[in-house]
């Protein structure tokens, strides 16, 4: 049998050169530095939510802020992909634009409908206030 080696050579653009490892250590302290920070973020608003957040009590906001903005920048994320292939001529993302649209529509979908449900219930709350008010005067 015979042994194979594996390597990335085959992942490397003709041409390219693989950078030094310090080169690319320097290159990626930021953006680890950045990732650690957001972590930390997540990690205060997930345990010391409303101290974080400077909210009450009477609803449960900070886990809707976090999953509602992950979902829409999977949504962004599909749109601006389709900007790419379709505005900007970006023919090699073309293969990955289905799966892409496809992110997007899930992912904008949930984040529609709890807007819709949201607005609806304030603004059946708003009649109901406005009746108790017309009420009492």
């Amino acid at each position: 049998m015979a042994s194979t080696v594996l390597t990335d050579a085959q992942w490397i653009t003709r041409g390219a050169e693989r950078v030094s490892l310090p080169r690319f250590l320097a290159w990626l302290s930021p953006w680890a530095v950045l990732l650690g920070v957001g972590i930390y973020a997540a990690a205060l608003c997930l345990f010391y939510g409303l101290n974080q957040t400077n909210m009450d009590n009477r609803f449960a906001f900070g886990l809707w802020i976090f999953l509602d903005l992950g979902i829409i920048a999977l949504g962004a994320g599909a749109f601006f992909t389709g900007f790419l292939v379709y505005i900007l001529k970006r023919v090699e993302l073309k293969p990955i634009l289905n799966t892409a649209v496809v992110v997007g529509f899930s992912g904008s979908t949930p984040s529609a409908a709890a807007w819709a449900r949201a607005s609806r219930s304030t603004s059946a709350g708003a009649n109901r206030l406005s009746f108790n008010s017309d009420a009492q005067s």
